[in-house]
């Protein structure tokens, strides 16, 4: 879906609701936008995130890693004299996220000294357990005999990650490179917030979303 971080989402683009959202939070510090877009720049910084430069070449090809981009960042800044003790990416297509979960993600990760980061998690509406794949004779193989025959209840909760926010210590996210790093706390936000823009289907849902009571602030 070329263009998606500022396609038009109920008349805004749809970066700006994130950086909304971030403005809004009390415990967010500063609200950062890293492109290589220099039209996606001039939305954001209209929309109050400050643009520390273009990304360079090396940080915006199809195998580049955000985390790259923030380590970059981070640099940057701290030989500017500008020094952080969390990073918090929030991807531009999960615009449903709720001003109260990203504090409530912040302060879990201050009451969690043995945990480096915190990461959105939603519920896993179907889960693995009875997934199939097609095999050559035509017959239909699942992927987990055993836990196919279980009840649903004996099946463990599964979690799956979405872009509301990726909370993470800078120490941590310099030493791993990665937002995942392996001392990850889950925070589980409510499936609304889960939908994720990829495709412009996912645009039509959560338009619809967007209209309902519990997102009016957003608008």
């Amino acid at each position: 879906m070329p263009g998606k971080n500022i396609a038009d989402l109920l008349g805004s683009p749809l970066i700006s609701w994130t950086i909304k959202a971030a403005s809004a939070a009390s415990l967010i510090d500063k609200v950062v936008v890293s492109t290589d877009s220099a039209k996606i720049a001039e939305i954001s910084q209209a929309c109050g995130a400050v643009i520390p430069g273009l990304r360079s070449a090396a940080l915006s090809g199809d195998a580049s890693l955000v985390s790259d981009a923030a380590i970059d960042f981070l640099t940057k800044a701290s030989a500017e004299g500008d020094s952080f003790d969390n990073i918090i990416l929030l991807e531009p297509t999960s615009p449903l996220r709720a001003i109260s979960d990203l504090d409530s993600m912040i302060q879990l990760l201050e009451a969690s000294p043995d945990a480096d980061a915190v990461v959105s998690f939603t519920a896993v509406r179907q889960d693995p357990a009875y997934v199939h794949s097609q095999e050559l004779d035509g017959l239909a193989k699942p992927f987990s005999r055993q836990d196919l025959v279980k009840p649903r209840q004996a099946l463990m909760p599964l979690i799956y990650p979405n872009g509301v926010g990726y909370l993470v210590r800078v120490k941590a996210l310099i030493a791993e490179r990665t937002f995942y790093p392996q001392k990850t706390k889950p925070f589980i936000v409510a499936p609304s917030q889960g939908y994720e823009i990829d495709y412009p289907i996912d645009l039509l849902i959560v338009s619809s979303l967007a209209r309902q009571e519990e997102f009016k602030w957003l608008s």
